[in-house]
């Protein structure tokens, strides 16, 4: 979606090991480690174009990416109320269940956003790293209308989707509105791709999107040498695109790396 000024970022990345940073990155990324549990592994975050976030061991992991509708000063202030709002509802305890964040994020922009007609898409993943030497950890996520993040696992050939089965943030009323929680192992050495739709939408001279599976192939076929896959897949998706980009472009990697 077209999105604020590069000054006024919508959203952006937080960290929060013990007390809230924010970055200059774009879309809302926040990793919230919490209760470590075995120290076999750690749960690694990237991005691209922004600088990367510190790993955590175990976890559990909290990262949220929200886009939101339009663009310039109302697109900025709704990012920053949305930011403000996550900021409040992750502050104390366990990070929320994603399907838990996902509606309180909407009862919020009900209330505050669409009124104005602004509304969001968001994903929300809690990586959480095994619980003993071996065993594999787990993702649990919940999305409203965001497109879906990208699972490249290390045992199985293919990329596999994790799809938002909600609508978007402010469309429905909390009575009306439901949203699944998600969940499935992740191995050491899986990697999860988050993104906005700018890195989709990409077109090339004959005006053909990148697309999902296009960015799905992409990852496929892994990093660069010397590059994350965030910073691989972000350099593929400008190469893709002829001109200049109509909407802002984020990417993030999610990794459970042996410890």
């Amino acid at each position: 979606m077209p999105r604020s000024p590069a000054n006024s970022p919508t959203p952006d990345a937080c960290t929060r090991p013990s007390s809230p940073r924010r970055s200059s990155g774009d879309p809302s990324a926040c990793s919230t480690p919490t209760s470590p549990c075995a120290r076999s592994a750690e749960i690694s975050c990237s991005s691209a174009p922004s600088p990367s976030l510190p790993s955590a061991p175990a976890g559990p992991v909290l990262v949220v990416l929200i886009d939101v509708t339009g663009h310039g000063i109302a697109a900025a202030i709704a990012v920053n109320r949305l930011y403000a709002e996550l900021e409040r509802l992750t502050a104390a305890g366990s990070p929320p269940a994603p399907h838990d964040l996902i509606a309180a994020l909407n009862d919020f922009a009900c209330v505050n956003l669409a009124p104005q007609a602004m509304f969001a898409t968001a994903l929300v993943l809690r990586v959480t790293g095994p619980d003993a030497p071996g065993a594999p950890g787990t993702v649990e996520w919940a999305g409203a209308g965001h497109p879906p993040a990208l699972l490249r696992s290390a045992r199985t050939p293919g990329v596999g989707r994790l799809d938002s089965l909600a609508p978007m943030l402010g469309v429905i009323e909390a009575d009306l509105f439901a949203c699944q929680l998600s969940r499935q192992p992740l191995e050491a050495g899986d990697h999860i791709i988050v993104y906005t739709d700018g890195a989709i939408e990409a077109r090339d001279q004959e005006r053909r999107e990148l697309g999902i599976d296009g960015l799905g192939a992409l990852l496929g076929a892994g990093p660069d040498p010397g590059r994350t896959l965030a910073q691989t897949l972000l350099g593929a998706v400008e190469r893709h695109r002829a001109g200049s980009a109509a909407d802002d472009t984020l990417i993030v990697e999610v990794s459970l790396t042996e410890g």
